[in-house]
């Protein structure tokens, strides 16, 4: 069960990833969303992290959805990601 816990030393993306979240995010905790990218940055992943205006884990999808379109459509075309990791 321990290997399945995300951030873990040793063990990050080696892709560039988009983690987004709610202030009000009632299912992962906002705080727990914003340490796990700090945490995926210290260990060198490129990580782009976005706040949300959404109040709740499901609203936030209205805002989500396209930023993460917008994030896979750049990933494919092989262009930059924001890197988000200087806020951490």
């Amino acid at each position: 069960m321990a290997q399945n816990n995300l951030g873990q030393q040793g063990r990050h993306p080696e892709v560039p990833i988009l983690i987004a979240s709610s202030w009000g995010n009632d299912v992962i905790h906002y705080q727990t969303n914003r340490q796990l990218a700090a945490d995926y940055c210290q260990q060198g992943s490129r990580v782009t992290f976005y706040t949300l205006a959404g109040v709740t884990h499901v609203a936030g999808i209205f805002e989500g959805i396209p930023r993460g379109l917008i994030f896979l459509d750049r990933q494919f075309k092989g262009l930059s990601s924001i890197n988000s990791c200087w806020q951490f």
